[in-house]
């Protein structure tokens, strides 16, 4: 079976903002993908969350390496968040030095009335490759209602040049 990929919404920042929000997404997919090459204006954590929805919805478990650190380490990040953590306020992250990070996010069977898994990929590496970061989560949203927007926030501000895409992904 072929899997297509069509681009919903893309947006580029040309202004530092804290919060961007891909609405109006099309029912008409199987699953959506966003991808976003990202930086912030100084130490921050960033966030998604679907339909502007702040309640119990959420629920997690993330794996997080540090590249300064030894082991990996775990948490699951149950209810009560009103939205996604991609990172954390343990793994702040400070891209004002030259950094770079991508997120791909993927909503799996995003229109079900029931849980809608969802799979993340974080990654960040700083300019002078003295602090790296890769958080890998997944998890439910598990609101009735399918999601018809994204919002990308962070308690900063996304630097300029920073890009968000979704993707609706169809099964042929």
């Amino acid at each position: 079976m072929a899997i297509t990929y069509e681009i919903l919404a893309s947006t580029t920042v040309n202004a530092n903002q804290a919060t961007i929000t891909l609405s109006s997404i099309s029912q008409s997919y199987t699953d959506l993908r966003l991808v976003a090459n990202m930086g912030l204006g100084g130490q921050g954590d960033i966030s998604v969350r679907c339909n502007g929805d702040t309640g119990n919805n959420y629920y997690s478990e993330v794996l997080t390496g540090l590249g300064t650190a030894g082991a990996p380490t775990s948490a699951i990040e149950g209810a009560g968040v009103g939205a996604f953590k991609v990172t954390s306020s343990a793994q702040q992250i400070n891209q004002g030095s030259g950094g770079n990070s991508l997120l791909t996010f993927d909503f799996l069977s995003y229109t079900f009335s029931l849980n809608k898994p969802v799979l993340w990929e974080y990654g960040f590496a700083a300019g002078n490759s003295s602090y790296n970061v890769r958080r890998t989560g997944c998890g439910n949203y598990t609101s009735g209602a399918p999601i018809s927007s994204i919002t990308i926030f962070t308690n900063q501000s996304f630097s300029n040049g920073t890009t968000f895409a979704l993707f609706g992904i169809l099964k042929a």
